[in-house]
């Protein structure tokens, strides 16, 4: 790892994921104003999403000399770059499933929350090893966190649900998102991040369009609509999983799945300042606890592969 990046603390890995949580957190309020003006739902938003991300990472794997280098990287993991792709589709239709049960709240606090105690009970089995103290209470900070900055939310409004239906959803999604995040970790330490992204957001894109199309396409000419998607699309997608990817190249699986958390917290900050949304005082100690867990994290990471010698 370059000696400007070990000085100040910050691995380079961690600051790549943190980065794409905080763009992740921008997201909603560019749904909101895409659904507003087109009436498009949830799953068709994000099917676009990646359709709109998979475009722009091909652009730039050609221009970037690396439209070769992702056919490679296809014929060589091709299962695991196509379980990636698949699983990304599938906990965010997972996800949007359990809050048409449950609420927004409950599923992201399930989906999310499970992850890390997931991801770290994995990586621990496999190394035969036991968790430090440290990487345990700063997980039960962030997953406290978490729930303070959900249950600060406005109550969600769901008529006709199934907590029972919305609750195995949440856990599915949460599940398989711990699972890519591995997964992607593995082959991320092989593969570029051009190359890896734009395969799998490709994939994605195919997984989740025949669900988006069966609602019938939509056409609007809004040019505000038009560029929140396209800002959805390039920059909380593309851009993001260009920095996740490079980022779990030496990241542990673990230290992400925490980083990544830094998206309730910049969606709830983006609030207040554009829909003049209050914190209230669940949300101001949720967001400092998140904060707290990710600093931790950042402190306790170590390099871990030759990339991050570098």
């Amino acid at each position: 790892m370059s000696s400007s990046f070990r000085a100040r603390g910050v691995p380079r890995g961690v600051l790549y994921v943190c980065t794409a949580g905080i763009l992740w957190g921008t997201a909603p309020i560019a749904f909101d104003i895409v659904h507003d003006l087109t009436g498009l739902g949830a799953v068709q938003i994000s099917a676009y999403r990646l359709v709109i991300a998979a475009l722009a990472l091909a652009v730039m794997a050609v221009l970037t000399g690396n439209g070769v280098a992702t056919g490679r990287a296809l014929k060589r993991q091709p299962l695991s770059i196509a379980a990636i792709g698949a699983s990304v589709a599938t906990y965010q239709a997972l996800w949007f499933a359990a809050i048409t049960q449950v609420g927004v709240s409950a599923a992201t606090v399930i989906s999310l929350g499970l992850a890390p105690v997931l991801i770290t009970v994995w990586e621990k089995w496999i190394t035969r090893t036991r968790p430090r103290t440290a990487q345990l209470l700063s997980i039960a900070a962030a997953l406290t966190g978490l729930t303070l900055i959900s249950l600060s939310a406005e109550a969600d409004h769901i008529d006709a649900g199934s907590p029972f239906m919305g609750l195995l959803l949440a856990s599915a999604s949460g599940v398989l998102y711990a699972a890519t995040t591995v997964l992607s970790r593995r082959v991320a330490v092989s593969i570029s991040p051009v190359p890896m992204a734009t395969a799998s957001t490709a994939i994605g894109a195919l997984c989740l369009m025949p669900l988006a199309l069966l609602s019938g396409p939509v056409v609007t000419t809004d040019s505000t609509a038009i560029l929140s998607i396209v800002y959805l699309g390039v920059v909380t997608m593309a851009l993001a999983s260009l920095l996740l990817y490079s980022g779990l190249r030496t990241a542990h699986a673990s230290t992400a799945s925490i980083a990544t958390l830094l998206e309730p917290v910049t969606a709830a900050l983006l609030a207040v300042v554009f829909l003049a949304e209050s914190l209230s005082m669940k949300a101001l100690i949720g967001i400092g606890l998140i904060l707290t867990a990710v600093a931790a994290m950042n402190l306790g990471s170590s390099p871990n592969s030759p990339a991050d010698q570098k």
